[in-house]
């Protein structure tokens, strides 16, 4: 639970000097602990005790400057659009919702993917996230799954294994430019499949994090891939944050 408070998010820019969660974050997270442990379901929630260490100054200081100078497009993409149709509409939510009963059929709504020794999680989760809504907006027939990789080596604006500033910057790069279809590592699925190898252990130490990984883009498809990297791409029309 290491996520800033929403109801702070606001004034994010004004606490510039704060670092990690205030008490009113903890507070904030603690009773969403709590909630969560009281329903007794399969695992249990703990506050995560890194969640107020110090950060460094520097890193602070180019991320907020970093944030001031994106575009309202840059952050909010399609989103004010997306929820003036929502508003025009009268909407019905369910008390429950698990996309894996709603689409059963749709292959990587079920799947976990391995992200190994790269801070790739912005990547390997958008992607992910692109496959599923491939699969439900074409009813099924489209199974492809979406590149990690070639979102994590082509995407210059994103990051890479050292991770991402804003994960929308996924989202737009797939509308503007396209990704090719990919797998799991050492799958030979898709035209790139993942380049990490996985098995850095669980978790990964904090050496394997510091090692230095270069993404090279190479817009070519893996040998036994029967289309070109050009003809595989498949890009999105729009995108939505929920931020």
């Amino acid at each position: 639970m290491e996520t800033i408070n929403a109801r702070n998010r606001l004034s994010f820019r004004s606490r510039k000097g704060q670092i990690g969660h205030s008490e009113e974050d903890k507070q904030y997270h603690l009773s969403i602990i709590s909630y969560i442990n009281e329903l007794n379901t399969t695992w249990k929630a703990i506050y995560n005790r890194f969640a107020s260490r110090a950060i460094n100054e520097h890193k602070i200081s180019v991320l907020f400057q970093r944030n001031n100078e994106i575009s309202r497009e840059y952050i909010l993409g399609d989103t004010v659009e997306h929820i003036k149709l929502l508003k025009s509409k009268k909407l019905h939510l369910p008390q429950q919702f698990d996309a894996r009963l709603q689409w059963p059929l749709c292959w990587s709504i079920h799947q976990v993917a391995n992200q190994g020794g790269c801070g790739s999680c912005w990547a390997v989760s958008a992607a992910s996230v692109m496959s599923d809504r491939l699969c439900i907006a074409t009813n099924y027939s489209n199974q492809k799954q979406i590149s990690a990789e070639d979102l994590i080596s082509c995407c210059e604006e994103c990051g890479g294994c050292e991770g991402s500033h804003w994960a929308l910057s996924a989202f737009i790069y797939w509308r503007n430019s396209g990704l090719v279809t990919g797998g799991n590592y050492g799958s030979f699925e898709g035209c790139k499949p993942y380049a990490t190898v996985p098995n850095c252990g669980s978790p990964c130490s904090f050496e394997y994090y510091r090692k230095k990984v270069t993404q090279v883009c190479q817009k070519t498809c893996q040998p036994l891939y029967g289309l070109t990297y050009e003809e595989d791409l498949i890009s999105s029309i729009s995108f939505i944050t929920n931020y």
